[in-house]
Formats: C-alpha cells, sequence, structure tokens
C-alpha cells in the first residue's frame, strides 16, 4: 500500500458487478475431465486383447438395437435382454 492511497467503501452496485464478471476456470477444472477419460482408458485398455465371453454374442453381435440410431431411445426404456 501507498502512502495516501484513499479507500472507497464498497456498495452494492460493486457488489452486483462482481457477481456478474466471467471467471476463467481453472486449469484443474480443464483438465478434470480429460484425465478422467485418460484414467479410464488406461484402466481398460489392457481388455482391448481379449475375446467376447458368456453374453456378449447375445447383447453385442445379435442386438439389432445397435445397428441404427433410431433405437437409442430404447436404451433408456427397455430391458438389456428386450431385443
Amino acid at each position: 500500500m501507498t502512502p495516501g492511497t484513499v479507500f472507497q467503501p464498497v456498495t452494492a452496485r460493486d457488489i452486483d458487478r462482481a457477481d456478474t464478471m466471467p471467471t476463467k476456470p481453472s486449469l484443474l477444472s480443464r483438465l478434470f475431465l480429460p484425465m478422467v477419460l485418460v484414467a479410464t482408458f488406461v484402466a481398460y485398455s489392457g481388455t482391448l486383447g481379449y475375446q467376447f465371453v458368456y453374453d456378449d454374442d447375445d447383447q453385442i453381435i445379435g442386438n439389432r438395437y445397435l445397428t441404427s440410431w433410431s433405437y437409442l431411445p430404447r436404451y433408456f426404456t427397455e430391458h438389456a435382454w428386450a431385443h
């Protein structure tokens, strides 16, 4: 603080203006989603070399709902074995 500095009282207008000022997201908040995606890929990447097991043929290869985007609403309204 320099000598001769005069303090101004804070007014309600100053507070309202401060609430509307855009804030830049922090580095951590910008990198959070990419870090989660990379961690998820690393965790599951070891399974990519394996073959299908158990119900994978029915649920993935034989599932007609995976052939068109028009079936997308059914993913949220029907049972997994509805096909």
